[in-house]
Formats: structure tokens, sequence, C-alpha cells
């Protein structure tokens, strides 16, 4: 119940719609009218319509925080996996929306929160965009990483190649071999990798640009790019520092 001084002049009183059959004590479209000698401290800790003030995107972020803050040992059952399938993908791909950096015929990385032990990124892929096929443990510290990956709006295509595809000795920086898996990230999809179950590559094959969340625990510098024998994509294999490319 909101704290009300009993010197004040002012009327702590409600508004009730006359359309509505409840009674006002039970009514939960009751608004209250702000009395003005209460502080804003305590209007928006008391008030009923404060929680629709907190946005998809700080309900996320307190959500991952709390995520990596119970346990440092990173799994697809991370608790992490479990706060960004909850989130309300449209919702996010709304608030973000206004962040996102657009180059035709590329991708780009907007950093948007940096935790202990993870880094969470904005990833705008333009129409056509794909990323060279990549590793995800620090090429210069052999720190190994996860990514969790969710898509926002439009769609993405994914293409994995395992372990045993990786051929460090096949060429002098590294190479993949073989058809990779390709599956469709649809908008609200969900995804984890790590170097232990392989390396893989993301791309925009649609007409319309795509939004999507990823994050990365812990965060790394440069990661090792891969050539695809049979592909069409020659990344050469370098490390690549973070700075240089959208998300990998």
């Amino acid at each position: 119940m909101l704290a009300h001084s009993t010197s004040c002049s002012g009327r702590l009183t409600t508004k009730h719609s006359k359309s509505c059959d409840e009674p006002p004590s039970e009514c939960k479209t009751v608004q209250l009218r702000r009395c003005k000698s209460l502080t804003t401290k305590q209007w928006r800790r008391n008030s009923p319509r404060s929680a629709a003030h907190t946005t998809e995107w700080e309900a996320l972020s307190a959500a991952l925080t709390a995520a990596f803050a119970l346990t440092g040992k990173v799994s697809p059952d991370h608790p992490a996996a479990a706060a960004l399938a909850a989130a309300n993908h449209a919702r996010l791909a709304r608030e973000l929306r206004g962040r996102a950096n657009w180059v035709p015929g590329e991708y780009t990385r907007v950093p948007l929160l940096s935790g202990s032990g993870f880094d969470v990124l904005l990833l705008c892929w333009s129409p056509g965009a794909e990323s060279p096929v990549h590793a995800h443990s620090d090429a210069r510290t052999g720190v190994k990483s996860n990514c969790f990956m969710l898509v926002l709006e439009n769609a993405l295509v994914e293409t994995t190649y395992e372990r045993a595809q990786v051929h460090q000795t096949e060429v002098e920086r590294g190479a993949v071999s073989g058809a990779g898996t390709a599956r469709a990230l649809t908008a609200g999809t969900c995804g984890y990798i790590c170097d232990d179950l392989g390396v893989h590559k993301v791309g925009n094959a649609t007409a319309k640009g795509s939004l999507s969340l990823h994050v990365y625990a812990p965060g790394w510098v440069a990661v090792s790019l891969y050539r695809e024998v049979h592909g069409e994509v020659d990344a050469g294999g370098a490390p690549i520092d973070v700075d240089a490319w959208g998300d990998f």
C-alpha cells in the first residue's frame, strides 16, 4: 500500500472505469492518482504499473547477469540458455532496432553488455551477408569460449562442421572439408556452439535484414578462421580480431 502523509492536503484517490462490473477494490484496472507529497522514489517503488516500465532488454540483462553469477561452468545447459529461451524475441527486436548498424552486403556487431565472464552483442546481418567459418576459442590465449545465440528478427542459416572435419595441418592456417550441416534459424530460435562441438558459419540468405543476439562466455580477443576446401568462402584460416569483423 502507498504510504500517504496525514499532513498532506492532497488526496490519494483511484480512477475506476464506469463500464467495469468489478468493485474498485477488486478491479485490476484501477489506476492510482498520484499525491504530490509522494516522492518519485516512493511512487516508482509502490506504483502497481512500475513493472510495465521494465524493458525486455533490461529483464534479459538482469537474467544473464544472475545466470553467470550462479555458475561460471558453461555448457549447453547453462542458465544463460534458459534466460535466452525465455526472452520475448519480438520485443527485444523492437527495443534494440534503434541500436542496429547496417552496412549493405555485410554484417556488423554492436556491443550491448560486458558482464562478469560474458559479453553480449547485437549482430546486424544485411541481405546476403555471411561470416567465414570460425572457431570460438581465443586464438591468442587458447581460452575456450561458448556462444549462445538468439535470432531476433527474420532468419539466418547456420552451417556447422564437426571436429573431424577441421584439419589444422591440411593447409598452413587450417581448413574444413566436406559438406557442413546447415539449418535454418527463424526468429525466436536459439543456438549454442563451442569448439568441442565443432566450428560454424552464419549467414543471411534472405532479401531482408536479420538481427541476432549473441552471448559469448567468456569474451575473446581473436578467433581462428577456416578455409572451406570445397566452398566459396576462402577466409584463409588466420586469427581475426574481434574489432575487425562482426560476430563469430
